[in-house]
């Protein structure tokens, strides 16, 4: 019993002498002992570490990209397009015009924009900062911050809402952009930086094409507005889809029935084969899809084959 109890003395102070050594060794390489209760009703308080602020990350990477100048350019086809269409149902959709305020641009050519999605960026890069700040505090204080939980669920939710705004922008237009196109965001954006006006016209400003509106709307528009838009956009979009469609079966009819060989025949149908099969690998999400939309315009297309070469060979 005697000599057990020295086996036990000893083999006690031996895990001691390992323990103090391997603290010894953490504390060597910038590390803490980690503390026996991380994660319990009163957790370790942070006493040694020192507070860094990473909020200057964000405002750095974005703060330049805050505010761009912009200028108007002539109207293409399509936007000019756009805009009376838009605005004929406007018309029918509206009903009645809105009393609203009349302001007048103080230059019609040149204004501002401003990303309040650049502004949500750069408040992600500042919670990301204090969550690694967090994250160095446990792992070598082995202490638990107070308000990690709190970061961490303000990170996610401005991840949603981030998500929602990338969502946003594909709206006719983006009500997380304040940007001198429209009337009174022109207004908003020239009375606010006119003391700054000298700096931001040493960049190069963005072509942003017009027409500008030249009345006041609300932000984001009213419903009539938006259902207009919408249908506009929407319109728009099935004019070119069907355009494109025939273009893509007539094309390549035309073509081998004009010139009516086999060398002929075999090259349009690779070609336009291989340029729907793009077209629909951009547009649509499920390869299954893809595959079987490309199968059954390359099966067209044979028949036009098969018949070029039976009028041949007849």
């Amino acid at each position: 019993m005697a000599v057990s109890g020295e086996v036990s003395s000893l083999r006690g102070d031996n895990d001691g002498e390992v323990a103090t050594k391997q603290d010894n060794r953490q504390e060597q390489n910038g590390l803490s002992p980690p503390p026996t209760n991380l994660f319990t009703s009163s957790p370790r308080t942070v006493t040694g570490f020192q507070q860094l602020d990473l909020s200057r990350y964000g405002v750095d990477d974005h703060r330049h990209q805050l505010i761009e100048p912009i200028k108007r350019v002539p109207s293409n086809i399509v936007g000019m397009i756009n805009y009376l269409t838009y605005g004929d149902w406007l018309k029918i959709f509206k009903g009645k015009d809105q009393k609203t305020r009349s302001y007048k641009r103080k230059n019609p050519n040149d204004s501002f924009r401003l990303s309040l999605a650049e502004m949500q960026r750069m408040r992600l890069r500042n919670l990301q900062g204090k969550l690694v700040t967090h994250a160095a505090q446990l792992q070598f204080e082995g202490a638990e911050p107070k308000e990690w939980e709190f970061d961490l669920q303000q990170y996610i939710k401005a991840l949603q809402d981030y998500d929602y705004m990338v969502t946003c922008s594909q709206k006719p237009e983006d009500p997380f952009l304040v940007t001198g196109e429209r009337l009174v965001d022109d207004h908003l954006l020239t009375e606010a930086l006119e003391q700054f006006k000298d700096q931001l016209q040493k960049r190069t400003p963005i072509p942003v094409p017009g027409p500008w509106d030249e009345k006041s709307r609300s932000v984001g528009g009213t419903r009539n507005e938006n259902v207009a838009k919408a249908w506009a956009k929407g319109f728009h979009s099935r004019v070119a889809m069907a355009a494109l469609g025939g273009f893509l079966l007539v094309g390549p009819m035309w073509l081998m029935v004009l010139h009516n060989t086999l060398y002929t025949c075999l090259v349009t149908t690779t070609v336009f084969v291989t340029v729907f099969g793009l077209l629909m690998a951009r547009w649509l999400d499920k390869p299954m899809d893809v595959m079987s939309a490309t199968a059954a315009y390359a099966a067209v297309l044979v028949v036009f084959v098969g018949l070029g070469t039976d009028d041949k060979s007849s």
